[in-house]
């Protein structure tokens, strides 16, 4: 190639969706982040915003160098809107570098809630369904696994630590809206104003292009695009409220305060 980036290039047998490597890595993964933030849940605060601003950071490094790839390497000097970093689970690199230097207050208690629910429900899903995952190099395969269980990580440290919001609550989780809303919002504006460059779909949702979910796709075929992306919407943030409360159970039974459901 002669780029200089030859040294991300080495190939892969790409794997199978629920094949033994899927499963594997997702599954260790997934624990092994779970246990580790379960295990970090005392951190002193202070530590614990370190860590959390020091990982936004390693994730910003190695999305620059993600790009850097796939600039140099998949598409031979040419940009891929497609994988733009303003996904759902690319909102970390942006939030994360900014929580330790935020106060305690409402919008550090967003980003932290907005862990806790959204992202950790992105980086869950990806891994559960890694179609986009999936690549014949070693490296964008790793990188793919390892930023989705960062994820996880994220999420349940957000949720499991003694002092990272004041309480677990339904309160709490809708502080985590307005970050959501405007990000959809913005993934909206970049779908529209971004679409006569190339292919992009930031959040899945851009109007150009039908979902390919099973039950998405057949609502949209029935009752339209719009209302199948609204039902989309929906359900992203019920299931962030479920897994939301799920972690808050956990901060509970780790000596957290009371939780008023």
């Amino acid at each position: 190639m002669g780029t200089g980036w030859e040294w991300l290039a080495a190939p892969m047998e790409q794997p199978e969706v629920y094949g033994a490597f899927h499963l594997l890595a997702a599954g260790i993964g997934v624990c092994l982040a779970v246990t580790a933030a379960w295990r970090l849940r005392r951190l002193s605060e202070t530590a614990f915003l370190r860590l959390t601003g020091g990982i936004g950071f390693l994730l910003a490094a190695a999305e620059i160098l993600k790009q850097c790839f796939l600039y140099e390497v998949v598409y031979h000097q040419g940009y891929a809107w497609w994988y733009f970093p303003f996904q759902l689970c690319s909102l970390p690199l942006y939030f994360c570098p900014v929580i330790p230097f935020l106060r305690r207050g409402p919008a550090r208690e967003a980003f932290l809630t907005f862990l806790m629910s959204f992202n950790l429900l992105g980086g869950l899903a990806a891994l559960a369904v890694p179609n986009d995952l999936l690549h014949p190099y070693l490296f964008w395969t790793w990188h793919g696994f390892l930023w989705h269980i960062f994820l996880v990580f994220l999420g349940c440290l957000a949720g499991f630590h003694r002092t990272a919001v004041p309480e677990r609550s339904p309160r709490q989780f809708l502080c985590a809206l307005p970050v959501w809303g405007i990000s959809v919002i913005l993934a909206t504006v970049f779908n529209i104003l971004l679409h006569g460059k190339g292919e992009i779909n930031m959040f899945y949702i851009s109007p150009y292009y039908p979902s390919t979910q099973p039950v998405i796709s057949s609502l949209e075929q029935a009752w339209g695009m719009p209302a199948g992306i609204a039902v989309y919407l929906l359900g992203m943030v019920l299931g962030a409220l479920l897994l939301y409360g799920l972690v808050s159970v956990a901060w509970k039974q780790g000596g957290g305060k009371e939780i008023h459901f």
